[in-house]
């Protein structure tokens, strides 16, 4: 090589070298496993080359020909979304935020203020202040009243509220300013309310039904579910004198199937006793045993079971028959027998997917009598004539409770928090502390039939008063001490409940 060819080589070398080295790089990438963090995934079959040329080549051609700009993120998204519906009903792509929350549900966290906001007569009033939760540690009571939040003052429009409460919410704002209408207990002065990370309960309610029951509530089979129902329970108990146990799992989507058998475990005695199974393509089977250290000693167990519950609430239920003999009492469950895992992918996102399927005996015809083989799509409000023939758990004794709450109209309920609004002191002063006034005052008695009798003719027709009633009860209950009493003075006139305990006394004798 020539001295001046020599200089030229040198002069073009970091370009060559640079080029090369993209290359070598854009090869590497269009070859390997994507490898992401705290995902690895093994085992992958690679998507065959001319499929995966096929791809690139479609989004190649839209990118440098289509008439209109293309936002290929979003087709990407829905690209992917697209194929896991083609999978499985309950298969779902989520992205980076969706993933957030996700993450946050399964692990019982919410970012939150630690109140409810209602808006009645563009009068905005807080409702289910949650004791020790951050407006509750700066003084702010359920029935309160606000004539300012952050640069919004009274009166407020109902049109803003919603819009306005989520833009806060989902902006992560760290706080807002807000003013009571009540100078003279808060002052006059702008406050601010912080938000807080606050671990939602997965057992809902607890409490006793009579001198040998206790009642517990399990919302979602949560990170935790374990120690809180533990707790609860003992709390309940009486030093061991209720050893029976009503477990409402009505409403109960499922959640995490280790927590499922972790409490699973305290029902079952025998060391080495299997709880359920697990069975899929690519996963091995595995068995779920017990530990045998149960903790407490259960006499007698009923589950409460409706339409909506499903996956590890199911999976619950049903191992509680069959190792338990426990009573199941409600409405058939929904057929979800799947196990769904989490597989992150490198921006945040992830996609969640069936892995498995469980069982609840290593023999599939076992407890074939308590099974449903219909559509588990049947036993949902809409739907899904792609999803596979499930189990469903069929109940001991079915009793389905239609407390109509879903069909009550709207413009009624708003009726009511307005009277109950204008008549709070009232209210509060004749209850007081004492949740079952709300029940047995004569004066709350007038005031209801008052509230109904001034209802527009329109909205009386075909409403009954009885039903008026009782959701007026239930309110005051949400006003005056929030939904946690309202729940368990639902649950005391619940015939469900009330048909579990009855059985459970029979089962004793």
């Amino acid at each position: 090589m020539s001295p001046e060819q020599l200089a030229r080589y040198r002069m073009w070398q970091p370009l060559l070298l640079g080029i090369v080295a993209s290359l070598g790089l854009w090869a590497g990438l269009k070859v390997r496993v994507p490898q992401y963090p705290g995902e690895p995934v093994g085992n992958s079959i690679p998507l065959p080359a001319d499929q995966g040329q096929k791809i690139q080549d479609v989004v190649s051609y839209v990118q440098a020909h289509y008439a209109d700009s293309v936002d290929l993120i979003h087709h990407v998204e829905q690209a992917i979304s697209a194929y896991l519906r083609q999978l499985d009903p309950y298969a779902e792509y989520l992205s980076s935020e969706q993933m957030l929350v996700y993450g946050n549900t399964l692990a019982g966290k919410a970012y939150s203020l630690g109140m409810e906001l209602l808006l009645v007569d563009s009068t905005l009033y807080a409702l289910n202040v949650i004791p020790d939760g951050p407006a509750a540690k700066i003084g702010i009571r359920n029935g309160d009243r606000f004539d300012l939040l952050d640069d919004w003052e009274a009166p407020f429009a109902m049109d803003l509220v919603s819009g306005r409460l989520d833009e806060i919410v989902n902006g992560r704002r760290d706080s807002i300013a807000f003013r009571l209408s009540d100078r003279k207990r808060l002052g006059n002065e702008v406050r601010i309310l912080r938000f807080e990370e606050l671990q939602q309960p997965a057992v809902s309610n607890a409490f006793p039904l009579d001198e040998e029951t206790c009642y517990l509530g399990v919302r979602l089979f949560t990170k935790g579910v374990y120690r809180e129902f533990m707790q609860a329970f003992e709390d309940c108990t009486d030093g061991g004198r209720r050893r029976n146990i009503v477990i409402d799992l009505r409403g109960n989507r499922g959640g995490m199937v280790s927590e499922a058998a972790s409490l699973l475990n305290q029902f079952v005695k025998h060391k080495g006793e299997l709880l359920f199974l697990s069975r899929g393509f690519h996963a091995p089977e595995r068995e779920y045993l017990a530990l045998g250290n149960a903790f407490f000693q259960f006499d007698r167990v009923a589950v409460l079971t409706d339409s909506a519950t499903a996956s590890a609430a199911e999976l619950f239920a049903h191992a509680l028959r069959r190792t338990r003999g426990a009573l199941v009492v409600g409405d058939t469950t929904y057929g979800k027998d799947e196990v769904l895992e989490t597989f992150r992918l490198g921006d945040g996102s992830a996609i969640v997917i069936p892995v498995s399927r469980f069982q609840v005996s290593r023999f599939p015809e076992a407890g074939k009598d308590s099974l449903d083989p219909a559509m588990v799509g049947e036993a949902s409000a809409k739907p899904r004539p792609t999803q596979q023939a499930g189990a469903r758990l069929v109940p001991d004794s079915t009793v389905r409770y239609d407390n109509q709450d879903g069909a009550f109209p709207e413009e009624v309920q708003q009726a009511i928090d307005a009277e109950v609004a204008r008549g709070f002191s009232f209210f509060q002063y004749l209850v007081r502390s004492d949740v079952q006034k709300i029940f047995v005052d004569n004066r709350i008695d007038d005031r209801i039939r008052i509230a109904y009798e001034q209802l527009d003719a329109n909205l009386q027709t075909g409403l009954e008063y009885s039903h008026f009633e009782t959701r007026f009860r239930f309110t005051l209950c949400r006003w005056l001490f929030g939904r946690k009493a309202e729940q368990s003075a639902r649950l005391e006139r619940d015939p469900v409940v009330k048909a579990a305990l009855g059985l459970l006394k029979k089962q004793k004798l």
